[in-house]
């Protein structure tokens, strides 16, 4: 007995028994912990848990106001909710989180900032800018440092290669879960937060001058949405937009190759600069100097506490001496004196005399319809008589049209009718191209040529162009044959060209051009429609005939229902110059047409901007600084006084006008026009 409790206590008095013991009793303390941790008191902890970071956040500095001559604000800041998003914040699923917080702010009527230059059009995928813009984005997207390391390939790869590229590899999109435009979306939050991976610190703007609806959601569902914050931020007004806009111009955050220029001025890559107009000529007396905070924040990017604060300093404000009223009056009065012209130039048809000068009803009409001052596609077959016909002869002549054509080509017989069907055959190649399967110079191939002269076929021309290597075809069709090919162009003009809305819209211009429609039913049309109004004692007359279409569309136009910048008719634009005789200050500087340049503001609108690009009146050219025209008469006496001091002209010259005047001597520019006659003897 005695050997067993020996035992006992030689064990309980080991060393190791006790180092053993001393292990049990830590490990039992740390579960009972980590138990108490997870399960008892866990969920207030998580809530209460913060993990706080030292973050220098930036405060915009107010841009100064710009007033007219009396005081009135043409260009001003109001405080605006601006929610951004901080990237340095990582969640599980990005994409998914990205294309909620877009569900937010869209679903409360407001919108997104987005400046991605990738669009989706009717026709495909574009790219929006200029060649060079164009080049420089998709240098970031194959994260490069200049445009000249791309390759050959990735200069040539089509938007919607570039599309699939950014959603599928860049960025990882599952094309499964969203539509193209959700995608589309995501990606402009996407390639915003991309260009700025190298300062995940600095917050990503997603949308400006949000609602209180959308602030207060974003709020309680800031666990929903982590690294999201809102913040208070100036907001760029322009009032009386499209009357100023040439004059005031428009801000935009500033790009990579502005920012290199100005970087030693204190510039960086979230400011805002003047693009053209006031904005940038004045860019250095408007800009303000942003303050600093020195901000802590949790593990969801929400600041806690303010450590330090720099504040903003605000930009000088500029007095133009241009006069509001005067300004917006003489737009008006300008745009009435346009639309005077082209009434008075209105006609059914041609007299004799065949002049060029003259606008008929059926210009008017198709300037409606090119320039989409109405949507074909809401033209109802069961809405009226009129629309009834005019939808119905649209069909019957488009079925009729591409049935020939395809025929034709199907026979692999020479074109039989090219004066009639040679536009169909020339929209289905056009088709081609903005698809990128055909080259954009096939239209000089000798072979083209030889079809547009009946000399070839379709086909024939088709494998031409297969063999010429101005085709891109789809990579399964690498190894194609002749036949393959012809094949293939067929399919895609039968189950795509035929259907797309672009070629509905050319049967109506060609309609249109062959004077096929009611012109009745076209103005009964353009009513239901809402392009312009009608009185109870119109609508009777034209029922009755006792108004005609011409007459009641004068009168729109001169109402100003449909106008001259609309029509895109000649005289489409002008520009009006006011000075003061005395001081020879500038009370109005008028160009004709003009845009809403608000919308280029704050949240570019890339469509916007693509819409006023591709307009056929240049809406964006300011007319009254930079055309190329004769002065007024007011200035008439000043430049005949300045040529003669200046010896570029003698008493004794005579000019024959020519419109414009070169920047060169006056010899140079006229020649022998200039002759020297003798002065009259009184």
């Amino acid at each position: 007995m005695k050997t067993l409790f020996k035992a006992i206590y030689s064990f309980l008095t080991h060393r190791l028994f006790l180092l053993l013991l001393i292990v049990f009793i830590l490990f039992y303390i740390l579960v009972m912990r980590l138990f108490e941790l997870q399960i008892v008191e866990g969920e207030e902890l998580a809530k209460a848990f913060e993990l706080s970071v030292v973050r220098e956040v930036s405060i915009e500095g107010h841009r100064g106001n710009i007033y007219d001559r009396n005081g009135y604000p043409l260009a001003e800041n109001i405080i605006s909710y601006t929610v951004f998003l901080n990237d340095s914040i990582e969640v599980s699923d990005k994409n998914q989180m990205i294309h909620e917080l877009i569900g937010v702010i869209k679903n409360n009527g407001d919108t997104i900032v987005d400046e991605f230059p990738l669009r989706q059009t009717e026709d495909g995928f574009e790219i929006i800018g200029t060649e060079k813009q164009v080049l420089n984005f998709k240098k970031n997207v194959f994260n490069l440092r200049y445009t000249t390391l791309l390759s050959e390939e990735q200069v040539a790869m089509e938007p919607f290669e570039i599309y699939q590229f950014l959603r599928d590899q860049r960025f990882e999109i599952d094309a499964s879960k969203y539509t193209t435009a959700e995608t589309l979306d995501i990606l402009s939050v996407r390639y915003a937060q991309y260009i700025k991976r190298y300062s995940k610190y600095q917050p990503e703007v997603i949308a400006t001058n949000v609602s209180q609806k959308t602030l207060a959601i974003l709020e309680e569902r800031n666990d929903v949405f982590p690294g999201v914050s809102i913040v208070e931020t100036p907001y760029r007004v322009y009032n009386d937009a499209p009357y100023f806009a040439h004059i005031i111009g428009y801000t935009r955050k500033i790009d990579s190759e502005r920012l290199e220029i100005l970087k030693p001025l204190g510039y960086n890559a979230e400011d805002t600069i003047g693009v053209i107009g006031i904005e940038k000529e004045m860019e250095s007396y408007l800009r303000g100097y942003d303050g600093a905070q020195k901000v802590e924040v949790n593990n969801l990017g929400k600041t806690m506490l303010v450590l330090d604060n720099i504040d903003p300093i605000m930009g000088n404000d500029v007095y133009l001496t241009i006069d509001r009223d005067l300004q917006i009056n003489t737009y008006n009065i300008l745009e009435r004196q346009l639309a005077e012209i082209i009434v008075d130039r209105m006609l059914m048809r041609l007299p004799n005399t065949r002049e060029q000068r003259y606008i008929l009803l059926k210009d008017i009409y198709d300037s409606i319809f090119r320039y989409e001052l109405i949507d074909p596609r809401l033209i109802d077959p069961v809405n009226s008589d009129g629309q009834t016909r005019i939808h119905n002869l649209m069909i019957t002549t488009k079925d009729q049209m591409s049935s020939y054509v395809i025929n034709e080509i199907k026979s692999n017989t020479l074109p039989q009718n090219y004066s009639k069907y040679g536009t169909v055959y020339t929209y289905f190649l056009e088709n081609l191209r903005t698809e990128g399967i055909l080259d954009k110079d096939y239209k000089y191939d000798e072979n083209y040529v030889a079809f547009k002269k009946g000399q070839i076929s379709f086909q024939t021309l088709i494998i031409a162009f297969f063999k010429a290597e101005y085709m891109v075809l789809p990579e399964v069709m690498k190894d194609a044959g002749e036949e393959e090919v012809v094949n293939y162009i067929i399919k895609f003009i039968e189950e795509d060209s035929v259907i797309r809305y672009d070629f509905t819209k050319y049967i109506y211009m060609y309609l249109l051009d062959k004077e096929a429609f009611s012109y009745y039913d076209l103005t009964f049309m353009i009513i239901d429609l809402g392009l312009v109004s009608a009185s109870e004692e119109d609508m009777v007359n034209l029922k009755n005939r006792r108004l005609a279409p011409i007459e009641f569309m004068k009168q729109k136009i001169l109402n100003i229902e449909i106008t001259p910048h609309q029509l895109a008719l000649d005289p489409s634009s002008g520009a009006v110059v006011i000075s003061d005789v005395d001081t020879g200050e500038v009370l109005a500087l008028v160009s004709y047409p003009s845009y809403d340049n608000s919308r280029l503001v704050n949240n570019f609108d890339n469509n916007y901007y693509a819409k006023l690009l591709s307009d056929p009146t240049s809406p964006l050219y300011p007319r009254a600084t930079y055309a190329k025209s004769v002065p007024g008469s007011t200035f008439k006496m000043i430049t005949a006084i300045a040529a003669l001091e200046e010896g570029v002209i003698r008493p004794t010259d005579r000019v024959l006008d020519r419109g414009v005047l070169q920047r060169f001597s006056l010899q140079q520019a006229v020649g022998s026009i200039l002759k020297t006659v003798e002065p009259m003897v009184p």
